[in-house]
């Protein structure tokens, strides 16, 4: 079935390169640099961890276990499955009642390489790891690809159409106001248009490839502030035209090479070198998956405080410890002392009894959780959103066939993301419809609101029937709704987390939202028109030293305003007023989340030239993250830790991991922008500002004084910036080499199997752990000396001679986080009776109608009542391992009483282990 399942594959593959062979050669003519480059990430992110998992390759340890158990078992239980829903190794009779589909595709790839699963498991970590990195850099490439692209197409629109597309100085700005329809464009009247660096001309009769390349190195590149649409060029210029609909509904003509059809190459593949933004775009895995939280520095410093001796206090935040830090460091260096020792636990735990693993920490702890799984996939999600953004038409035919492509595979990609990690559900949902309404009014400057719920309709109905087999065996047993958080989490405390991808966020939405309002042209030639809501935020904002003169024109000549350009004026005092009241009443998080929110929610609705796909997409990312991260300090969702004091832990854990995900990828993209713009360029003026000038002021304005070309941020302003923003990345950076040296060493106590081995199982050749457990009447027992080596031997027999399923019975100890228990069902996917984490998975009386039969086998002394219980559990396999011998001795001593009196069968022995079968109820034993 797998390799019959590659075949389909290729057969699929094969019928799309026959139907876009011309468009895939002449992708990879043009682009095999990009993806030899592409490659050569992936194999170095790859191998860089295969080396920190052969550093520690152990699937268990006695302290830190995590819950490599049940997903080794998950995974294994699939390898045994005949067919699907897949047996559950921790409750025999039952299927896996988990989103277990990433764990399926890790045993699927097991099964087609036929590598042992104890291997693949570390493995399967290091390929998550290089697809995120690969993924999340994909999508940063081309949302910055228009910072390396001149605007070819922007110009030579500008050029043809100078009477709709040129501006006015921006002084005049503060002086007119359109009050004709002001609520959707707040203009003033048009300047000359002014004569371009590339003429309309040339470009008309660049009839191929080569000549638009060389037309565009014939102009040098533009400011990122004023990079607009990427270029679209045609391989001849004498294409066929079809006719589309401009902004203001009237019919025009475009060529068709502007278009996109199902199996043409995106519009946005540019002529360009693919060396422009490669390395900038390696700030989305930097930023993704390399860095960490501020706590991984924090620590640091919190134990050099603690090493000091210096009275020194002060009321200023923070400043108290760093004095005493550098006390303890001073101190610890002058007495020759080691330094205090790191804890790569700590950063996962920063918010009291809750989880805020980042997702470098995920994969170094490399438990192959569902969230982790998760990760490439989102970045695909995320991609193909940018591809909506980027995209979207609806036109005719042609649109319709690419609408409904896209609406398949953002439901492909929402049914596999909730099947392998169904906390993804809600936001990938929400956040696909409202990707789909902003990208209608990006590219056409309306929401067609009908079409948006009959998309929305269709997406989730086409994910359910995509994977109803899943949807219909599923049973979210843990969840019991929503409830209210009883305490808001700590600003400072809440800061370590989000301290340094914030402070970029922010510092790019304030640079934002400055920009002049201006009109730009888009792909297909339409002139898009920045809203009144647009204008108004500029100029609120960027000339707020002129606010009250401003305010005053507006009321005088301001008329009916439309419904969202009022909503945006009234928006900026409400989020104040907001963010002053969450504060006074000890919200402090959402106090600072409102204003961000309010400024991302409004550049998500830019359509001048200060906006571009990626700026929209990465606004669109940045209000998701602040919407879901205001959200986690008022509600929660209720699981099985619901009334405890960890009862936000999950809460926190998926949706930090998923907040994560998004505001990295959109701080790549922005970073460059900003850089570019604030603190690389912040003295040069535009090319098309120049060009204004010079229209409105003749020669003069090219010989104007420095300072009348000057973007207003001053010197200091930028150091500053650049100062804190290194601050801030290097303690980011921390982890990476403190924690991943912690944690590698943190392995099984004792004896190590030598480097070099990926076989997860190895620790148990000759570990050896001490163990103390409670009778079957609470009373605690002496501690026992527990020898791996021999279950190691035993689980080995078990995966060359058990084949199929059968029932096993262990120990009624299922604690594997400390215990190691249910390790032959976990280690081999034999179904056991009953395995920890199960109370999570189904309702609590199943679980706890089988937690007495298995405790009734072991305790009970009579064998006839044994032997109803075999037959009614349908036991095949008993294990008797030392465990078992610790906790239930008369138990053992009656199992082999009843195997010398010929009802069980020694099916296997060593030294520490038996294990017996039951004749009748296993039938599948290798001879």
């Amino acid at each position: 079935n797998s390799w019959l399942a590659v075949a389909l594959l290729g057969l699929v593959g094969l019928g799309a390169a026959i139907l876009q062979g011309r468009q895939m050669l002449s992708f990879l003519r043009r682009n095999w640099g990009l993806l030899l480059a592409s490659e050569a990430l992936f194999a170095v992110a790859y191998l860089f961890f295969i080396y920190v998992r052969l550093r520690n390759p152990d699937l268990w340890q006695p302290w830190q276990g995590g819950e490599k158990f049940m997903e080794f078992a998950f995974v294994n239980g699939v390898l045994r499955s005949p067919s699907f829903p897949p047996v559950d190794p921790h409750f025999a009779g039952g299927y896996i009642n988990y989103y277990y589909f990433g764990l399926y595709l890790v045993a699927f790839l097991i099964k087609l390489t036929g590598i042992y699963a104890e291997v693949a498991f570390n493995l399967a970590i290091p390929t998550l790891f290089a697809l995120t990195v690969v993924n999340t850099f994909a999508v940063a490439y081309s949302a910055l690809r228009s910072l390396a692209a001149p605007v070819l197409h922007g110009v030579a629109q500008e050029a043809a159409l100078a009477a709709a597309t040129a501006e006015p100085d921006a002084a005049a700005l503060d002086s007119v106001i359109d009050s004709e329809n002001a609520g959707e464009s707040t203009t003033v009247a048009p300047t000359a248009a002014a004569q371009t660096a590339v003429d309309a001309a040339d470009v008309a009769q660049a009839s191929s490839a080569s000549a638009v390349e060389e037309a565009i190195s014939s102009r040098p590149l533009m400011p990122a502030a004023d990079v607009m649409e990427p270029p679209v060029y045609a391989e001849d210029a004498s294409a066929a035209t079809i006719t589309v609909l401009d902004d203001s509904g009237d019919e025009v003509e475009v060529p068709l090479a502007l278009t996109d059809d199902l199996w043409s190459e995106p519009w946005f593949l540019q002529p360009i070198p693919w060396q422009r933004g490669f390395i900038t775009a390696l700030l989305a895995p930097l930023f993704v998956v390399i860095i960490g939280n501020l706590d991984g520095f924090a620590q640091v410093v919190r134990a050099l405080a603690n090493q000091s001796v210096s009275q020194f206090q002060s009321a200023l935040p923070g400043l108290e410890t760093l004095v005493h830090a550098f006390s303890g460091l001073r101190m610890i260096l002058a007495n020759g002392q080691p330094l205090p020792a790191y804890d790569f636990w700590g950063p996962s735990r920063v918010i009291p009894a809750t989880i805020n693993e980042f997702p470098y920490w995920s994969f170094l702890f490399a438990d192959l959780h569902p969230h982790l799984i998760g990760m490439p996939l989102t970045a695909l999600f995320l991609a193909l959103l940018l591809v909506l953004v980027r995209e979207y038409a609806v036109v005719g035919r042609l649109a319709l066939r690419r609408g409904l492509s896209l609406l398949l595979f953002f439901s492909l990609l929402l049914g596999t993301l909730t099947s392998v990690n169904f906390w993804e559900a809600p936001t990938y949902l929400g956040l696909g419809v409202f990707g789909f309404v902003v990208a209608q009014y990006f590219g056409r400057g309306r929401v067609n609101w009908v079409l948006t719920v009959l998309a929305a309709i269709g997406y989730g109905a086409l994910t359910y029937l995509l994977y109803y087999p899943f949807f219909a065996n599923y049973v979210g047993v843990g969840a019991s709704g929503v409830g209210l958080v009883r305490t808001p989490d700590e600003p400072g405390t809440w800061l370590l987390i989000w301290g340094f991808l914030g402070f970029v966020i922010v510092s790019w939405l304030f640079f934002a939202v400055q920009q002049p309002a201006r009109a730009r042209t888009t792909a297909l030639g339409r002139v898009a028109r920045p809203t009144g809501m647009e204008r108004w935020l500029s100029l609120a904002v960027g000339k707020f030293n002129r606010l009250p003169r401003f305010l005053y024109l507006h009321r005088l000549l301001v008329q009916q305003p439309s419904l969202g350009y009022l909503f945006a004026i009234v928006l900026w005092p409400l989020l104040i007023l907001v963010a002053l009241l969450a504060w006074w009443l000890g919200y402090g998080v959402i106090a600072l989340c409102v204003a961000p929110l309010g400024a991302a929610f409004l550049l998500m609705w830019r359509r001048g030239r200060a906006s571009d796909a990626g700026t929209v997409f990465a606004a669109l990312l940045i209000s998701t993250g602040l919407a879901i991260l205001a959200g986690t300090q008022i509600i929660f969702l209720k699981d099985f830790l619901a009334g405890g004091d960890w009862y936000r832990m999950n809460t926190l854990f998926k949706f930090f991991s998923q907040v994560w995900m998004l505001w990295g990828v959109a701080a790549a993209i922005v970073l460059p922008r900003f850089w570019r713009s604030v603190v690389v360029h912040a003295d040069e003026v535009s090319h098309q500002e120049i060009v204004q000038e010079e229209a409105l002021h003749g020669d003069a304005a090219a010989h104007a004084p420095p300072r009348t070309r000057t973007r207003g941020v001053s010197w200091p302003l930028r150091l500053g910036w650049t100062a804190i923003f290194v601050l801030l990345l290097i303690p980011s950076l921390a982890f990476l080499v403190l924690g991943t040296e912690d944690r590698v060493e943190d392995r099984f106590p004792g004896w190590r199997p030598a480097f070099g081995t990926l076989n997860g199982l190895d620790y148990m050749n000759q570990g050896v752990y001490t163990w103390s457990g409670r009778d079957q009447f609470g009373d605690e027992l002496p501690p026992i000396e527990i020898q791996l080596m021999y279950d190691r031997e035993a689980i080995d027999w078990l995966l060359a001679n058990i084949h199929g399923n059968a029932v096993i019975v262990e120990s009624s100890e299922t604690d594997y986080y400390r215990a190691g228990s249910s390790r032959a069902a976990s280690m081999t996917g034999l179904s056991s009776l009953r395995g920890f984490h199960e109370g999570e998975q189904r309702y609590g009386d199943v679980v706890g109608e089988r937690n007495g039969l298995q405790v009734e086998f072991w305790n009970t002394p009579d064998p006839v009542r044994t032997m109803q219980l075999i037959h009614d559990l349908h036991v095949g396999l008993i294990y008797v391992g030392q465990i078992e011998e610790y906790l239930h001795p008369e138990g053992v001593q009656k199992i082999q009483r009843m195997a010398a009196d010929g009802e069980l069968s020694l099916l296997y022995q060593n030294d520490r282990v038996s294990i017996y079968g039951v004749p009748g109820e296993l039938a599948q034993v290798a001879p």
